[in-house]
């Protein structure tokens, strides 16, 4: 599944994933496809988070994830 959600986490969309994003999810985790830098610099939510380079869920990210795949 492939969800497009707003700053705050509020779902917006989805889709079933491709062929192509399912080959990048391993082991049944999950995958940041695209990050709006400017829209998560508006709010202090920190569901995801920039960590070397790669865009990642913050520790409120998986708490967000892990309340709506429940």
């Amino acid at each position: 599944m492939v969800l497009k959600v707003s700053e705050n986490g509020l779902p917006l969309g989805g889709r079933c994933a491709s062929g192509d994003e399912i080959a990048e999810i391993k082991n049944g985790h999950y995958a940041l496809r695209a990050v709006s830098r400017e829209a998560l610099g508006r709010n202090g939510c920190r569901l995801a988070v920039c960590r070397n380079g790669k865009w990642r869920l913050g520790a409120e990210g998986e708490k967000w994830l892990s309340m709506l795949t429940y």
